[in-house]
């Protein structure tokens, strides 16, 4: 099992899209903005306003089944229950795994 490195859960960081829909993570926004689904046969099969923050709020969308089971470090390690996205893109050798690196800008003497 790839080990799912999740920068947005570490820096507590979501995304609202233009539609007022609470994503985990700029992956899972811009993923549905292209295709309106996400890939996730968990999320793809919840009903459209599950994460809408007009029609439930921020507070009731993150107590939601998938911010509090589906979007964590025990899911990640679980074949079956992890988010293929999150295996994808955050896992060992996804495009977005420990992909930030850190600048070196030093102060230039002038």
């Amino acid at each position: 099992m790839k080990r799912i490195k999740c920068e947005a859960k570490e820096g507590k960081e979501f995304d609202i899209d233009v539609n007022f829909k609470l994503w985990p993570c700029c992956m899972y926004q811009n993923i549905f903005a292209e295709f309106k689904k996400t890939g996730d046969p968990y999320i793809d099969s919840l009903p459209s306003d599950w994460n809408d923050v007009r029609v439930h709020g921020i507070d009731e969308v993150l107590r939601h089944y998938a911010y509090t089971e589906h979007f964590n470090d025990i899911s990640w390690t679980d074949e079956k229950k992890c988010s293929p996205v999150c295996m994808e893109k955050c896992g060992e050798g996804g495009e977005m795994h420990l992909n930030h690196a850190p600048l070196n800008i030093k102060d230039e003497e002038k």
